[in-house]
């Protein structure tokens, strides 16, 4: 009985210091990259997991300066849907929401500098328990390290 007890107890130490593991990977399984680890103004040799901030916008290294019309459509619809926050196409370009702005759409414009919106508040912190925002294959999201 002793021994159960020490099993049970076992493992439920092992399931929570589990859970607790920072979240590193998204839901397919992709290394997730904080927004603020990418480089700005490089899309070289040196791009962290082929990202850069270029121009102003978060973009995918090997896309952002196609050419071909539908592979640019495209590469527009896939960045409002993975790599902005708040964002729509408008006339074949992906841009901010109205009240929108940011390299990710993520910054209210009724907020101070440096502050998001989540909920109805202004935040300095747009991710809860002070995590990071990062952006995977599917989405930009927040972790916790």
């Amino acid at each position: 009985n002793t021994m159960r007890s020490v099993l049970v107890l076992s493992a439920v130490i092992v399931a929570g210091v589990w859970a607790e593991r920072p979240k590193i990977k998204d839901s397919t399984g992709a290394l997730l990259v904080k927004i603020s680890d990418i480089p700005v103004g490089s899309c070289g040799s040196d791009s962290y997991f082929g990202l850069g901030m270029m121009n102003g916008t978060l973009e995918e290294c090997e896309r952002w300066q196609l050419t071909d019309p539908a592979a640019v459509r495209e590469y527009e619809e896939y960045k409002c849907k993975h790599l902005r926050v708040h964002a729509r196409m408008h006339h074949g370009k992906c841009v901010c929401e109205p009240k929108w702005k940011g390299p990710i759409c993520n910054e209210f414009e009724g907020c101070p500098e440096g502050h998001a919106l989540h909920g109805k508040v202004c935040t300095a912190n747009v991710c809860q328990h002070d995590g990071t925002l990062a952006v995977g294959k599917k989405e930009i999201e927040c972790i916790c390290e």
